[in-house]
């Protein structure tokens, strides 16, 4: 098995998660089309990163009709698994609804750092000697520090934020790539609710949280060097996130590792 050229923050969470996954992911390379949930993410994202494009060389935000077609647009081409009982319709009008209200709420108010790409910024960086380079994709480095843009079916807490591997990581980066000794980070939420609403919950990405964070890389990719080595990548049906709603790869699962993956009906 040829060495890591990078890893990611969703590669090292995806290991956590379930190592079969990761194999399939990044071991064999299959690409799956995305589930229903993942996709109202992704079409949110391609009319939000328009508008903050535009508003980044231009200073002003596109027409929010722009920002509506683009959403809906990447629907039309892309391809999305949908189960029996999953409405691909709702699904866009759900996007559709959620960038209108980052449109509205959200974007009117973030100011893209001048003299950078600052929208989906790509860095690639060497943390920890032995370890794969870092590759990250920051959503937005806005004067206020970094925002994280997502869509999620419940509403974000400060546990969840507090622990939340990405904040700590891309936080990190930013430290050393600014040579700051701490950064404000925001997740901008598109919560899925009966009333969709937006929720943005900040907070401070600190040096003690660089320690930890460098420290959890280097473990983690320690067992994924391990697994590595050994070919052993074995699944985590004991997750609640194995199912095969949640898991694109349940086909190929169950072909090399036997058993059976349930349906599952978790909403994310």
């Amino acid at each position: 098995m040829p060495p890591l050229k990078h890893i990611s923050v969703s590669s090292l969470r995806t290991f956590q998660r379930c190592a079969a996954q990761w194999e399939f992911s990044y071991c064999d390379g299959w690409k799956k089309p995305a589930n229903l949930n993942f996709a109202i993410g992704l079409a949110v994202d391609a009319g939000v990163n328009l508008a903050l494009r535009e508003k980044r060389d231009t200073g002003k935000l596109p027409e929010r009709e722009k920002i509506i077609a683009e959403t809906e647009s990447w629907w039309q081409s892309n391809e999305v698994e949908l189960w029996p009982d999953e409405s691909r319709k709702d699904a866009v009008a759900m996007s559709i609804t959620l960038a209108a209200i980052m449109y509205d709420e959200l974007l009117p108010h973030i100011k893209p750092a001048p003299g950078r790409q600052s929208i989906q910024e790509k860095f690639l960086v060497e943390l920890i000697p032995g370890v794969p380079s870092i590759l990250a994709f920051m959503d937005v480095i806005a004067e206020d520090g970094i925002h994280d843009i997502k869509t999620s079916a419940t509403r974000y807490n400060e546990k969840k934020v507090a622990h939340d591997l990405q904040r700590q990581v891309y936080g990190l980066i930013y430290m050393l790539e600014t040579d700051t000794k701490e950064v404000q980070f925001t997740f901008d939420v598109g919560v899925k609710l009966k009333k969709p609403v937006l929720q943005s919950i900040s907070m401070p990405v600190t040096e003690a949280d660089a320690e930890y964070v460098l420290g959890w890389i280097e473990k983690t990719f320690g067992q994924i060097a391990s697994s590595m080595k050994s070919g052993h990548f074995p699944p985590n049906r004991e997750s609640f996130l194995c199912s095969r709603r949640n898991c694109q790869y349940w086909r190929e699962c169950e072909k090399r590792h036997g058993g059976v993956v349930h349906e599952g009906s978790e909403k994310r």
